[in-house]
């Protein structure tokens, strides 16, 4: 397993792994993104985004617990499943039928919130690792694939 390290310093620095990931991803692809509230996974996905192309403004899934956007010809889409409590709820955002159909690329913000057999089933999946530093840096541990 090979794993990739960054240290974010400032919001240009989210470019760097945000392009190699552009530059990786290919429709089917989870990226499961771990990491405390505001360390920046949505500016991740939104400079992704940005590499791979999309034009729609990325705005954070919240409050919608998942978000779609056209970048190029690719869907991505774009979850946030902190408020998810239980299992059922999972099935009313209707992510489950999305993944099994793999045809876009696949951003998951708190994938905690789905249960370990589910997501084993969602392989390869890119795993982010973020988390707040000192100084307001961030450090981005990248797990491939």
């Amino acid at each position: 397993m090979k794993t990739l390290d960054w240290t974010i310093r400032s919001e240009n620095d989210w470019n760097i792994p945000a392009q190699f990931l552009a530059n990786t991803l290919q429709p089917g692809t989870v990226v499961w993104l771990f990491g405390p509230m505001g360390v920046g996974k949505t500016t991740l996905v939104q400079c992704i985004c940005a590499h791979l192309g999309c034009i729609d403004p990325i705005q954070s899934p919240s409050f919608a617990i998942m978000n779609q956007y056209l970048c190029g010809t690719v869907p991505v889409y774009h979850a946030d499943l902190y408020r998810i409590e239980h299992e059922d709820e999972l099935w009313d955002t209707g992510i489950y039928p999305l993944l099994e159909e793999a045809s876009g690329i696949f951003f998951i913000e708190w994938p905690q919130r789905i249960p370990e057999r589910i997501r084993a089933e969602f392989q390869p999946a890119y795993i982010a690792n973020l988390d707040i530093m000192p100084d307001y840096e961030r450090s981005f541990h990248l797990i491939l694939p």
